[in-house]
């Protein structure tokens, strides 16, 4: 996956090979993040730790970069904001006269603060949940919210519209851990048909700007369709 996603901002055009593993690659990490999820004793604290593992080397090595790169120069401000606001640009791409927020090299690392949120969702909500029926419910209201939000024209702060989707795929990875580590080939095999045959129809996607495929709002469960299927199969 690492290679994968390294591969598509190094080299392109993609090649067909590549394209495919990269639909699912970084919807993946999410996915995997759940296996490793454990049910917080305290909310506070839990949200704490998940702080320094991933906003403080967010914003360490985003002023490193901004020292390094650009110093002081007259676009500091918007390096700035780009640090704080968390995504690249302002609207939606293809936005006449768009705002360019991460111009110090720190785009990729937009999944940072949108992890975080996504755990802020599932420790503070799913993990509330008492009953099997409201898991599903909240579950289920990620997946919409997601929805809902591939409509703003504007890309929300620290990945808020995308939190929601990657808070749905590692409240899968949580639930499924077990399933994903005791698999036999034959369902590898199976997801790894599903993951192909599920790419021919959905095509290309780029969730750090909130674009899950050619079909807006409707590709969001492709999208985790084939996320859940390539963890499955790799």
């Amino acid at each position: 996956g690492i290679l994968s996603i390294m591969r598509v901002h190094m080299m392109a055009p993609m090649e067909l090979l590549q394209s495919v593993v990269y639909v699912g690659a970084v919807a993946m990490f999410f996915v995997l993040a759940g296996f490793h999820i454990k049910r917080p004793v305290s909310l506070l604290p839990a949200l704490r730790g998940k702080a320094r593992r991933l906003l403080v080397p967010y914003f360490l090595y985003s002023v490193l970069l901004l020292c390094v790169e650009h110093r002081l120069d007259n676009q500091m401000f918007v390096h700035l904001l780009g640090i704080f606001y968390a995504r690249m640009q302002l609207f939606v791409p293809g936005t006449a006269d768009n705002v360019s927020f991460l111009v110090i090299g720190n785009a990729p690392m937009w999944f940072l603060p949108c992890m975080f949120l996504a755990f802020v969702w599932v420790y503070g909500l799913y993990f509330r949940c008492t009953s099997a029926s409201s898991r599903v419910l909240v579950c289920t209201g990620f997946v919409l919210l997601s929805a809902l939000l591939t409509y703003s024209p504007i890309l929300l702060p620290w990945s808020i519209d995308t939190s929601f989707l990657c808070a749905a795929l590692m409240v899968i990875g949580y639930e499924c851990r077990r399933h994903f580590l005791s698999g036999r080939m034959v369902w590898a095999g199976m997801a790894f048909m599903a993951w192909m045959l599920l790419f021919s129809f959905f095509g290309g996607s780029n969730i750090s700007i909130g674009a899950y495929g050619a079909y807006g709002a409707l590709s969001i469960v492709p999208f985790m369709l084939i996320a859940i299927t390539e963890t499955y199969a790799l």
